[in-house]
């Protein structure tokens, strides 16, 4: 099934540094009720130097069915699993009962850049809507009820695609970091589906219990599941 939503992948996209996917083959292969969806991939592409296509291969035709960016790679040379965006996702999943290695994720944008070269929102904005094809085959394939927002610029990308088509996501639930920023993470339905705006794991500690968006997430993959 994965092979349908890659060849939704613009060839254009392929040589271009970057990745498509946080999770594996098996978390692809069957119905889930969540759906991950992050920013861009960090990091410099130097340092990272694969293109989006070699990204692709090493997950179809390399990596085990069941793996997980979050749980199963080394990251900045660090033990894999181990740094705070991969702990905070893994920490999520488990407080939603899950296994993050059967759980699709992905990134909003494929192409990987540093903060020095950061593109225009211009850019940003076709480069987004190049990979959306992708994330929209997938959810509506397993049937997703439920997409996770990593950041500001995830959410907002997804509210619009979803005003698009003429449904107005409505707000129903919300939590508050208690710490100085008071962050904000929202519950919206969008007809049969609900977005969830996580402030972004890079960001916010979601192991401490005063910015764990944990609760929030569980009380909506509640309502799906009655």
């Amino acid at each position: 099934m994965l092979d349908d939503f890659i060849n939704l992948i613009p060839d254009s996209l392929l040589n271009q540094p970057g990745e498509v996917l946080q999770s594996g083959r098996q978390a692809f292969a069957e119905p889930s009720d969540i759906y991950i969806i992050g920013y861009h991939p960090g990091g410099n592409p130097e340092e990272a130097p694969y293109t989006v296509g070699e990204s692709i291969d090493l997950v179809l035709n390399h990596r085990a069915a069941e793996w997980s960016a979050y749980l199963d790679e080394s990251w900045d040379g660090k033990p894999p699993g181990s740094r705070p965006l991969q702990r905070r996702i893994a920490h999520l999943c488990g407080g939603l009962g899950l296994n993050p290695r059967k759980v699709p994720a992905s990134h909003l944008i494929f192409q990987r850049w540093d903060e020095a070269n950061k593109p225009s929102p211009g850019t940003q904005r076709e480069w987004a809507a190049e990979c959306w094809p992708f994330h929209q085959g997938g959810i509506e394939q397993l049937g997703v009820k439920i997409l996770v927002c990593l950041g500001s610029y995830a959410r907002g990308w997804v509210l619009k695609k979803e005003r698009e088509t003429g449904v107005e996501p409505q707000r129903f639930d919300s939590f508050t970091a208690q710490n100085k920023w008071a962050w904000q993470s929202y519950a919206y339905q969008a007809g049969n589906r609900y977005i969830l705006t996580l402030t972004h794991p890079t960001w916010a500690d979601w192991i401490n219990p005063n910015a764990d968006p944990t609760e929030l997430v569980k009380r909506t993959l509640s309502k799906v599941r009655g």
